[in-house]
């Protein structure tokens, strides 16, 4: 049996102010198609998949990744929100006050901490949209301008 190519975007690994992308492993067909978008727009992002070269400490190179982005996105789903390792990324963002979007992949229930530390931020709902291109509209306005390299999209 073989085992089809799950169509992984590049993560940027440059100099320049990018978007640190975190979200649970188990969500990665949902997310990456969401990456393609964004890269295909101009946006910088880094992600672990891409992001960490083999045989190098995947901690150090993730903790290192994060505390250089210039944003933070985050894709919860239920998967997500039982993750350590993306609630770990989450207190790494807030800890260096990164500017945090988060878009929420499923009806998700918040534990009370992650409620505390997600409830000032607005969310966007991916589900909500039955066009994504009105999805993508309001995600790409969402997200730091010095993070896209290319044009920013019309209103």
């Amino acid at each position: 049996m073989s085992r089809q190519p799950d169509k992984r975007p590049p993560a940027y690994l440059g100099g320049e102010p990018y978007i640190f992308v975190s979200y649970a492993r188990k969500n990665a067909a949902l997310v990456y198609p969401h990456l393609a978008a964004l890269r295909a727009e101009g946006f910088r992002l880094w992600y672990d998949r891409e992001g960490i070269p083999p045989g190098e400490e995947w901690w150090e190179i993730i903790g290192g990744a994060l505390v250089k982005a210039s944003s933070f996105l985050l894709f919860l789903s239920p998967a997500a929100a039982a993750s350590p390792n993306v609630r770990r990324e989450l207190n790494l963002a807030l800890k260096y006050r990164l500017p945090i979007t988060y878009v929420y992949l499923a009806e998700t229930a918040l534990s009370p901490g992650l409620e505390l530390q997600l409830g000032p931020i607005q969310s966007l709902c991916a589900y909500d949209y039955p066009d994504p291109a009105a999805f993508y509209q309001k995600l790409f306005w969402a997200l730091p301008d010095k993070t896209c390299a290319g044009r920013r999209p019309q209103e």
